[in-house]
């Protein structure tokens, strides 16, 4: 008995890598898990968890089925270019739009922690700001609700007065 789950997966994995330009490292980062653990995957020593493939599904597009099946389409942009060449991937294969779109909605995620912090005339720490970045970025929090937050932060760098 083999300690490979599955090489499929992982060839495929590798394979969307290579074509976008990543390192393991930068693909880990773009899903939120360990290098440690990408390399396991693409290794097939792991499975890759379904919260791993709806993640790589909402930053980058691709179809979850693709990867660990080979189901096609690739991605879920409504390309209709073949994927089925080993280890799965077209020369023509392009990358959707929501990797496309991710600059777009880093600079509009930049802009809006701006305006708020502006709004209450704070210039947090580097760290600070980079981490009103990611949870704005990451979650989905609204500038309503980031306004929030930074009112909080506000009032404890006042010592909690009211």
């Amino acid at each position: 008995m083999s300690s490979t789950i599955s090489t499929h997966a992982g060839d495929r994995l590798k394979a969307v890598r290579d074509l976008l330009g990543k390192s393991q490292a930068e693909m880990a980062g773009l899903l939120h898990i360990s290098l440690r653990g990408y390399q396991n995957y693409e290794r097939g020593e792991r499975e890759v968890p379904r919260a791993t493939l709806l993640r790589a599904q909402e930053h980058i597009g691709l179809n979850p089925e693709w990867v660990t099946a080979g189901v096609e389409p690739m991605w879920l942009n409504g390309s209709t270019t073949s994927t089925t060449s080993t280890p799965g991937i077209s020369a023509a294969a392009k990358p959707p739009e929501p990797l496309r779109d991710f600059g777009d909605r880093y600079r509009e995620v930049v802009h809006v922690v701006d305006a708020v912090l502006s709004a209450h005339g704070l210039q947090p720490n580097r760290v600070l700001y980079e981490a009103l970045k990611t949870v704005v970025f990451a979650h989905g929090v609204s500038e309503a609700n980031l306004a929030l937050l930074v009112a909080g932060i506000e009032q404890q760098g006042r010592g909690g007065e009211q």
